[in-house]
């Protein structure tokens, strides 16, 4: 294994970068142990640092590796609650929307059906020229979540 940066732990918003990158190239030693990371700086980093690692970072990274355990449920459970603090560690849109379509995935193969359709729906609203909010439709509809 590789040895790891030093800088793990510092910045909420690089290190789920990083966890994401991992599990992309399913790594996911890899993306547990910046998890760990991000938790203890969550505990231990001064001021700022701390509160993005603890209140946006760990539910981030978690959520996101739940996702490539394919634990649909549990990554609803760590993302819904900090989508509308999720832009306080920084970002573009762009990619903080990436954390909306994990969601809205997540809702969609946990078979939950409203949060799905009301997500789905918001990201219509937030982005009505996105031909992703079709899919997502589409594919509520194709697994029979719809209403």
């Amino acid at each position: 294994m590789p040895e790891r940066p030093v800088e793990n732990g510092y910045y909420a918003f690089n290190d789920v970068h990083a966890l994401i990158s991992y599990l992309g190239a399913n790594r996911l030693a890899e993306a547990r142990e910046t998890l760990s990371e991000v938790n203890k700086a969550g505990e231990t980093n001064p001021g700022i640092s701390r509160m993005m690692a603890k209140h946006v970072g760990v539910p981030v990274c978690a959520g996101m590796i739940a996702f490539a355990e394919e634990k649909y449920s549990e990554t609803v459970d760590h993302l819904y609650p900090i989508r509308s603090i999720a832009n306080r560690f920084g970002g573009s849109n762009a990619q903080r929307d990436n954390l909306t379509q994990t969601l809205i995935e997540a809702a969609i193969r946990s078979k939950q059906s409203g949060l799905a359709t009301n997500l789905m729906n918001e990201h219509s609203v937030l982005k009505p020229l996105s031909p992703l909010s079709a899919r997502f439709r589409a594919k509520i509809q194709h697994c029979n979540l719809a209403p």
